[in-house]
């Protein structure tokens, strides 16, 4: 009773959101893969940059950038590696810099990045409306893992390497079902932990405040309200700070390997807060820094170090890396590439696998009336 209860929840739960879930895992491996190969086709475009050329001053890379670009900009980063383009962003999109010659580049897929991560997250709707569907989703997405787990091990757990790989000889359907079986199995733990951090931009709030709690026995911490940002949007971006003071200050407080990256200040701000990111690797995570400095003399100000955060405060800065699978570099990137890919596949399989069940079942009653008929005869 129990096991036909949670195959009733697993199926109708699936049939009702399959196409949701696809498209999501879709756009979701494009978001994970669209950034490498991004910097894998600009690598020509770097590639000119001569390295053994002084680098531009930043106040003439970013007057150049502005020029090119349609709107203010919000944003630089600046890579580890000397050879790569310097990245700024605006509302329209990214641009690229040499800093060696001041040559902007746009990024060679335009605003996809952008159009795909509003499908992925809001499904092209409106915040307020699509934020909610996209968690709702990830909520009935966790019932389907957890129920399709139940039933792998109900199924499977006397021999679990019958649920781990095809059966040889088979017709396609037994292939379809085995499909099913064993790439929701092995994509189970990644699809998981992306389905439970992707609630944190659906249900920010309580998910911070459950997180808090679980890890640091206490809830979040009290903040001031943020200003209306339109309020916010309307005042134009400074570009004119004290750029050498800031990086060298970064080299010195900071030394590893990482990216940097700068939130230009309002115009009449007095601070502003440049944060730099550990290049993730094997067992090493994407951990993030930041320094608070004066705007108009560079002076180290505060420190924000990710050692002296809580465990709440360092999870929630790598939720991000986590549900992407930046968290260690290559490894879990591609592990999370392939787990989309299953994700994708496995509403399709699951429908297809249930027609073909439903369609022996309905030949196995015609057969059954057939004889029950010629017995009466």
């Amino acid at each position: 009773m129990i096991k036909k209860a949670i195959f009733t929840l697993h199926l109708w739960l699936g049939m009702a959101s399959g196409l949701l879930f696809t498209l999501v895992c879709c756009t979701g491996f494009f978001l994970g893969l669209q950034p490498r190969l991004e910097a894998y086709a600009n690598r020509p475009l770097k590639g000119k940059a001569n390295v053994q050329a002084p680098s531009l001053a930043p106040d003439q890379l970013l007057a150049s950038a502005q020029n090119a670009a349609t709107s203010p900009l919000d944003r630089l980063e600046i890579p580890d590696d000397e050879s790569e383009a310097w990245r700024v962003r605006s509302k329209t999109g990214s641009l690229y810099i040499d800093p060696h010659s001041g040559d902007v580049y746009p990024p060679l897929w335009g605003d996809s990045y952008n159009t795909i991560k509003k499908l992925h997250r809001w499904l092209l709707l409106d915040s307020k409306v699509g934020r909610p569907i996209t968690g709702a989703a990830a909520l009935v997405y966790l019932a389907i893992l957890l129920s399709g787990a139940c039933l792998w091990l109900s199924k499977c757990y006397k021999k679990p390497g019958r649920g781990l790989s095809f059966k040889r000889g088979t017709h396609w359907r037994r292939n379809l079902y085995d499909a099913h079986l064993v790439f929701g199995m092995y994509a189970l733990i990644p699809l998981f932990i992306m389905a439970s951090t992707g609630l944190w931009w659906s249900y920010r709030e309580p998910y911070k405040a459950v997180v808090y709690n679980l890890l640091d026995g206490a809830g979040p911490p009290q903040q001031s309200p943020k200003k209306e940002k339109s309020d916010e949007e309307a005042t134009p971006t400074r570009l004119a700070l004290p750029y050498p003071a800031i990086l060298a200050q970064m080299e010195s407080e900071l030394p590893y390997s990482g990216t940097i990256r700068l939130q230009f200040p309002r115009l009449g701000a007095a601070t502003l807060t440049v944060s730099k990111t550990r290049a993730p690797g094997f067992w090493c995570l994407p951990i993030k820094d930041e320094l608070v400095f004066d705007a108009n003399s560079g002076q180290l100000i505060d420190k924000k170090l990710f050692a002296g955060r809580s465990r709440a405060e360092k999870f929630t800065s790598l939720i991000f890396d986590i549900h992407a699978g930046n968290a260690w570099g290559g490894l879990t990137l591609i592990l999370w590439l392939l787990a989309t890919v299953a994700g994708a596949t496995l509403p399709i399989t699951g429908t297809f696998t249930w027609w073909n069940r439903m369609k022996s079942q309905r030949k196995s009653r015609e057969i059954l009336a057939k004889r029950r008929q010629r017995d009466r005869n």
